[in-house]
């Protein structure tokens, strides 16, 4: 993401395109980060090969 976090980010529901996940919590040192992407993208099926 370029840009702010999506207002709804936390809201506990993936609103894409804008959130890759969204865990509703404010823990930034899980899988889901605050601004709603994946730690590691890869291990969701996101870029790589």
């Amino acid at each position: 993401m370029c840009c702010a976090p999506n207002p709804l980010c936390g809201n506990g529901q993936v609103d894409a395109p804008e959130e890759q996940c969204d865990d509703g919590n404010n823990v930034d040192t899980d899988e889901c980060l605050n601004n709603c992407s994946w730690r590691n993208p890869s291990s969701h099926g996101i870029g790589g090969c």
